[in-house]
């Protein structure tokens, strides 16, 4: 079976670059990886969205929701639309027809056009494959008169906040099976094909943006026989013109693909949980983060295994927000977070009355998170 998961002005990227890092004065601590304030926590919801694999999700950092489209459930591909506020999920209802129902598409930020951007995808009809592109602007899904990268499902994709183009990598020809390993961007208006080589042909692999140190992030997938494990970082060369990639050699998770991946922009790690590890690593559910130059194992934590569950951060909160999946073969439509304790504004591992304290001297003084 196929598997998974311009403009320039100041209200682009910069500008949200700059909106997140003044909310990480507030949200942000600079503990060290492990710290036992960092941990998983179930939101309890009413009415989320049903259950679901495969589906997408992003975080619009204007509007400061989290935007979630399409999946499998049952026996069939979805094309609801949902946001997360936070507080609970809300299915929006667009005026115009929605993209058509499809599980392994890519979604990420797009500053060019102030929404979400939505690519490819498959309905799993045999050689059915999406090359459209889609952007949700909080009220309607608007089709881009745009051509394709060819047709693909379950590649990674993330938004460069510091170029505001979306980068596209890798993923799967649904019509043919085959995977692929191209590089494309996307800069509000067309999609660029840039020819260098870089990670092989892969899969279900996650990718984010790096924004500390500017780079795309990439790990893992498979090449259609094996999972992979493998750490990439992706960056653009301003005196060449040409996007260009680097394989880093070090330890780090398992083989694995169909994981979850963000970035927590306030500590600046790159966050991965659970995936597929192929017939000998099984369904995952262990937690790593990329600091830039090591990968680092956090302490067990309590967030069920899965695999094609989605993961955006959420840098309004700080902190990165998963839904649903596949665990254990059982579709799912449970919401989780990860970060530092709700509240625990001085980070010593509870919530008090010695957070308000912290929380007036924050507010008061800039000083704010764990030093």
């Amino acid at each position: 079976m196929f598997r998974r998961s311009n403009s320039r002005s100041v209200s682009g990227g910069h500008a949200v670059g700059a909106v997140s890092a003044l909310l990480c004065s507030v949200f942000c601590t600079a503990g060290a990886l492990g710290d036992p304030t960092l941990t998983w926590s179930q939101r309890k919801v009413d009415a989320p969205p049903g259950t679901r694999y495969g589906h997408a999700i992003a975080y619009d950092p204007v509007r400061r929701v989290v935007v979630l489209f399409g999946g499998w459930k049952g026996a069939g591909p979805l094309s609801d639309t949902w946001e997360w506020d936070g507080r609970q999920w809300e299915q929006k209802f667009p005026t115009v027809k929605p993209p058509e129902p499809r599980v392994f598409h890519m979604m990420a930020y797009d500053a060019a056009n102030a929404g979400v951007l939505l690519h490819g995808g498959t309905n799993l009809t045999p050689g059915n494959q999406f090359d459209d592109t889609w952007v949700w602007n909080g009220v309607d899904w608007s089709k881009q008169d745009a051509k394709g990268t060819g047709g693909r499902g379950s590649a990674g994709m993330a938004f460069d906040s510091d170029r505001n183009v979306v980068v596209l990598f890798g993923g799967v020809n649904v019509a043919t099976g085959q995977r692929l390993e191209d590089t494309w961007e996307w800069d509000g208006k067309i999609w660029k094909e840039h020819p260098v080589l870089g990670p092989g042909k892969r899969g279900g692999p996650g990718m984010v943006y790096d924004y500390r140190n500017r780079c795309m992030v990439l790990f893992g997938g498979g090449d259609g026989s094996v999972a992979l494990a493998d750490t990439w970082k992706g960056t653009w060369n301003p005196s060449e013109l040409k996007f260009v990639w680097e394989q880093i050699h070090v330890p780090g998770p398992s083989k694995r693909l169909e994981f979850a991946m963000a970035y927590d922009a306030c500590r600046g790690v790159a966050l991965i949980f659970g995936g597929d590890g192929g017939p000998q690593g099984g369904q995952l559910g262990d937690t790593w983060e990329w600091n830039g130059r090591e990968w680092s194992q956090l302490p067990a934590q309590k967030a069920p295994s899965r695999r094609t569950a989605p993961m955006t951060y959420d840098s309004a909160r700080g902190v990165c927000v998963l839904f649903g999946g596949n665990a254990g073969g059982i579709q799912v439509n449970d919401t989780w977070e990860y970060g530092f304790l709700r509240g625990d504004m001085n980070c010593d591992g509870a919530v008090n009355n010695f957070d308000i304290d912290a929380f007036v001297n924050c507010l008061t003084t800039g000083s704010c998170g764990c030093h």
